[in-house]
């Protein structure tokens, strides 16, 4: 799984090197030719007032909590359609948003329900098995994560992660097999990450 991990990933930047230029200028500074005389220059970009930049399209503002977001907001048409063939919304309750194929599957496809909810005041730690299965633990890019799985021919999938001051369960359904529905958790776990508040501790 790609989104259920225990490793991170750390970017190192690169360095660059400035070479000082030889017409006139001395250690980062203008010189005079005339009496050698330093001119003030404008600040770089590096020393300039920086202001802060707006969240780009799709992430979270930086005080958003769990109770503020919808969770049928969460996850885009393109990526319904990811996760399986005509997967639509079949209903909303408080915290919790619903999306089947049951209305329009053909014969020969294979059912899929997934319903996201949202769980604020509520730790990683608190989701365990109810009945039969076996659980995981791990990271959703950084974030504490526990995945559920039924028994295999049950078909049923629930994965958990932290997000705000509380935790985001995705459940999913399918007749492919418990496999099948534990792929398709970690993927959607995978688009909705980036959307949601960082932990808080």
């Amino acid at each position: 799984m790609r989104g259920l991990t225990n490793l991170r990933q750390f970017v190192i930047g690169s360095v660059v090197l400035l070479s000082l230029a030889a017409c006139g200028e001395e250690a980062g500074r203008a010189v005079s030719a005339k009496n050698g005389d330093v001119a003030p220059q404008p600040p770089s970009s590096a020393e300039a007032p920086q202001q802060p930049s707006p969240p780009a399209a799709g992430e979270p503002e930086q005080n958003e909590s769990l109770e503020s977001i919808d969770p049928c907001g969460l996850l885009s048409e393109s990526q319904l359609a990811e996760l399986a063939d005509n997967l639509d919304f079949v209903s909303t309750s408080g915290k919790n948003c619903r999306w089947s194929n049951r209305e329009a599957m053909g014969a020969d496809d294979d059912f899929f329900m997934m319903t996201v909810r949202l769980r604020p005041g509520q730790s990683v730690d608190e989701l365990d098995i109810i009945t039969t299965g076996s659980i995981q633990t791990g990271e959703v890019d950084g974030r504490p994560a526990k995945m559920i799985a039924a028994d295999a021919a049950e078909g049923e999938c629930t994965l958990g992660f932290a997000a705000g001051s509380g935790r985001v369960d995705i459940y999913t359904s399918s007749t492919a097999g418990t496999e099948r529905a534990c792929a398709l958790a970690d993927r959607a776990a995978e688009m909705i990450e980036p959307k949601l508040p960082e932990p808080v501790s």
